[in-house]
């Protein structure tokens, strides 16, 4: 699938600078400078799933089946840009330098369902919402084709980018637990009572930066503010592969969710331990590709002046 999006992006590129309008026949190419600079809304594509799930059973618990699902949203961050462009006629060679930071909210949703030795079945569930941050540094080398005449006109670039990634993250599973209490009365009666619940146990994601190298695309409308410049407005696609990060369990002392039969419950290495040996992992792939929309200024640089 990211081949196939890499090809088309390249390939309708291709075809407008294939399009564009080039200087008349016999005519000497003008050569300029652009500089801008941009800023404005983006919305990266971090909408992984981790899924915990486990199923056990214990005194008389005949079976306990619990699900953790932990899913990403993205949301609306700010983006910024600025840009070199050195355009021959209507085809530029473009370096461009990028910079997004946005929110990532995520939703935690916890299930337990449960069956007691005498067949009696419960269900109960939890949510949980928290909050992460992922950013993007990046360098671009562009091929740039400008379109159109008079004050308004259309470029469109893209190229080859070299990301910088930050991603960080907080989130909360639940960890399903037991406990027995034997009561005895005066008559030495003994009343064994057996608890079931849930520990709210925090997951962080600590701040993980890496390097990759994609692509974007971008389209832009050039409108005329002076002899020697021009607002732009532009939409622009950053696309970066994924990648796989690893979620870690905050280990303490943590209170059931569903009562307060169960409190102060620790949850450390031992617990962890036993968790990785059922083969459960808390994995996030993260995609950091995102849109950004931007207002700015560029100023022309020895561009010819109108006919």
């Amino acid at each position: 699938m990211n081949k196939h999006r890499a090809a088309a992006a390249a390939a309708v590129l291709a075809s407008a600078i294939l399009a564009a309008p080039w200087a008349r026949a016999g005519e000497k190419q003008k050569n300029w400078l652009d500089i801008a600079l941009t800023g404005g809304f983006s919305s990266a594509r971090v909408t992984g799933t981790t899924l915990y799930e486990v199923g056990w059973s214990k005194y008389y618990l005949s079976q306990v089946d619990e699900q953790t699902s932990i899913v990403n949203y993205p949301g609306l961050g700010l983006g910024a840009g600025a840009s070199a462009t050195f355009y021959s006629g209507a085809l530029g060679l473009q370096l461009l330098f990028g910079a997004m930071r946005g929110v990532v909210d995520n939703g935690s949703t916890y299930s337990c369902h449960w069956i007691w030795a005498s067949g009696t079945e419960q269900s109960q569930g939890y949510e949980w919402d928290s909050t992460g941050t992922v950013s993007s540094l990046n360098l671009s080398l562009n091929l740039a084709a400008r379109f159109g005449a008079g004050k308004v006109q259309g470029v469109v670039s893209g190229g080859l980018t070299l990301f910088h990634n930050t991603f960080s993250s907080d989130s909360t599973f639940g960890y399903g637990v037991t406990t027995v209490d034997t009561a005895v009365d005066d008559q030495g009666n003994a009343t064994v009572t057996q608890h079931l619940d849930a520990l709210p146990v925090r997951l962080n994601l600590p701040s993980t930066s890496w390097n990759a190298t994609g692509f974007n695309i971008g389209a832009a409308m050039d409108v005329e503010a002076g002899e020697n410049a021009s607002i732009v407005l532009e939409a622009r696609y950053y696309f970066c592969p994924s990648r796989t990060l690893h979620w870690n369990p905050v280990y303490g002392t943590y209170d059931g969710i569903f009562s307060t039969d169960i409190t102060g419950m620790a949850f450390g290495k031992t617990e962890a331990d036993e968790i990785a040996s059922l083969g459960q992992t808390f994995d996030l792939a993260v995609n950091p590709s995102y849109w950004q929309i931007c207002l700015g200024v560029v100023f022309h640089i020895g561009r010819p002046g109108k006919d």
